[in-house]
């Protein structure tokens, strides 16, 4: 606690956000930051939450844009209280959200994804609201902020990343092997397009290896790291042979 508090001095010395004025993180909004989110979730149809303090927002003043984030957000989270997918994939694809990679062909993953994480949060809310005052309470203890919304998307890409990898290598085709590997969302160590054939032999070996037939993330992860290690190695000594021919 003392660590955020900390942190947050740090910050509002350097005029990035406000003084928190509890251990508990809480910032104190004025009426115009108030009315600002009012007009900004009034353009989603939603009702401000009956909230006087917000923990966790770095920001000086609630300007209109920083509002127009938040309310993006709140209706993110309203979307996927009500299980659409479709709906859900449009409200992560506002530009107010500031969310990247987002891909509408994995509407279905996020809304799984992100309405087990708001079910989870909410949980953990519940546990600790007795203790807390009506008036005291954070907008983001059963919301999901953009941070873990965000955080969600990215898991979703890198699981569908990898199932991807998986299916390449399982199909033994080098050239699809080495492209997933390749996709930024699989969160891969550097890969070398020239040893193709190397990366599909080794991996597909450790693929029959493992009892599911499936290498996780980690798996790959360590995998991919020592080969494209062993492929420097070997062009390293290539490059060394073809000099002492010279």
């Amino acid at each position: 606690m003392q660590k955020h508090a900390n942190v947050s001095l740090y910050l509002f010395k350097l005029g990035i956000a406000p003084q928190i004025q509890d251990l508990l993180g809480k910032v104190d909004f004025t009426e115009e930051e108030i009315s600002n989110m009012r007009k900004e979730l009034e353009k989603y149809g939603i009702q401000i939450p009956s909230f006087s303090k917000i923990g966790g927002i770095l920001a000086s003043e609630l300007s209109v844009d920083e509002a127009a984030l938040h309310a993006a957000v709140i209706a993110i989270n309203e979307a996927i209280e009500k299980g659409n997918a479709d709906q859900t994939i449009k409200t992560l694809q506002n530009p107010n959200a500031m969310l990247v990679n987002v891909d509408d062909n994995f509407a279905h993953e996020y809304q799984k994804e992100l309405s087990e994480a708001k079910k989870k949060k909410e949980e953990n809310a519940r546990l600790k609201s007795d203790s807390i005052l009506e008036e005291e309470r954070d907008v983001y203890e059963e919301l999901l902020t953009q941070a873990e919304i965000q955080g969600n998307i990215n898991k979703v890409n890198q699981l569908i990343a990898v199932d991807n990898i998986n299916i390449a290598i399982h199909n033994c085709d080098s050239n699809m092997t080495i492209a997933a590997l390749m996709k930024p969302e699989a969160q891969l160590p550097e890969v070398y397009p020239s040893a193709a054939s190397v990366y599909q032999t080794e991996l597909f070996n450790l693929q029959q290896q493992n009892a599911m037939k499936y290498l996780a993330h980690d798996e790959l992860s360590i995998a991919v790291e020592m080969l494209s290690a062993v492929v420097l190695l070997n062009q390293a000594l290539e490059s060394k042979n073809i000099e002492a021919i010279k």
